[in-house]
């Protein structure tokens, strides 16, 4: 589960409520065959897209969002090119919406 990330293209621990790293995801679906990569990228990074194309290269089935927790407007048009990789690959959307966010803007 990626966190916020802040004006800078940082991780924001301090605004995080959760984080989960997409690499140790990894590592636990490599120990046990049983569990798929579900990987959380928020569009905000800076290498978004890159971070995508690696997940999705390294076996990723599926992408995961919390857009009110993670601070970010899924509607904001620089998320196109994100958009476009998760399409062209065919990689399942999960999006979490509903909670209000005053911070969000």
């Amino acid at each position: 589960m990626d966190g916020v990330i802040n004006d800078e293209g940082q991780l924001d621990h301090n605004r995080s409520h959760v984080y989960v790293p997409n690499d140790y995801l990894f590592d636990i679906c490599a120990q046990n065959k049983k569990f798929l990569p579900g990987i959380s990228i928020n569009p905000n990074r800076p290498d978004a897209v890159e971070q995508l194309q690696e997940a999705i290269k390294n076996g990723a089935v599926v992408l995961k969002w919390l857009p009110s927790l993670q601070h970010f407007d899924p509607s904001d048009p620089k998320h196109n090119a994100f958009y476009r990789v998760l399409a062209d690959n065919k990689l399942t959307l999960v999006a979490h919406t509903g909670c209000d966010t005053p911070s969000l803007t």
